[in-house]
């Protein structure tokens, strides 16, 4: 009876830990995407849905914890079964988008390159990728793919955006006066990050379920169907 009245309080416990990490991973995901949002033109299209991803697991996290505190709190067997089968379903998904990130990872630095030539090409022609730009040298301080030397192409002096100064849009920047980190540099160091934070919530979420599961099943066996 005392292991029994354990493992319905190590659940328990268990599964309110699972909720508030699945409202942590709600903001986070909420945050990210509105950072996200401002540079959607520059960065790769699954990067951009990363924090989508994680306000749709974050929720799912809700409903699952739901089922682990209801089939804890009632020994409903049912319920029990529901909570087990559901975090091995998202142990598998999240074992899969790992893989698909890691394997998305080895080509960001090319992906990243092509698309800020592509910005840099159709500046003049492209008012996102204007504002896009101002926003990212804004942002990161950073000024050109690698170097300011690469606005040359574009403006055909020694001027570049009044952005590579931390400056107003009606404002002069000379290259001279630009900062000297490429945005190529800071925007990879950025996604990296990004990559880093999606594996760590993994494993975190990964041995939460696993704690969730053994003692789902513990519970459900001594409850019986």
């Amino acid at each position: 009876m005392f292991g029994l009245k354990c493992i319905k309080n190590s659940l328990f416990v268990v599964n309110f830990l699972f909720f508030l990490f699945g409202l942590g991973l709600t903001i986070v995901g909420v945050l990210i995407y509105y950072n996200v949002d401002f540079y959607v033109e520059i960065i790769p299209e699954h990067v951009s849905a990363f924090p989508i991803g994680l306000i749709v697991i974050g929720c799912i996290i809700f409903v699952t914890a739901f089922l682990g505190c209801c089939g804890a709190c009632t020994e409903n067997s049912i319920f029990l079964l529901a909570f087990s089968i559901v975090l091995a379903i998202m142990f598998m998904v999240e074992v899969g988008l790992l893989i698909a990130a890691s394997i998305k990872k080895d080509g960001l630095e090319v992906t990243v390159q092509d698309s800020l030539e592509r910005m840099l090409n159709e500046y003049n022609e492209n008012q996102n990728y204007q504002a896009s730009w101002h926003f990212l040298q804004t942002e990161f301080k950073c000024c050109g793919i690698n170097s300011a030397t690469d606005w040359q192409s574009i403006t055909g002096d020694e001027l570049v955006p009044p952005s590579c100064c931390q400056k107003a849009q009606n404002e002069t920047c000379r290259k001279e006066n630009a900062s000297k980190t490429g945005c190529q540099t800071v925007l990879l160091e950025y996604l990296r990050n990004i990559y880093t934070i999606f594996t760590l919530i993994a494993v975190i979420i990964w041995l939460i379920q696993f704690i969730g599961i053994i003692f789902a099943c513990c519970l459900y066996q001594h409850i019986g169907i």
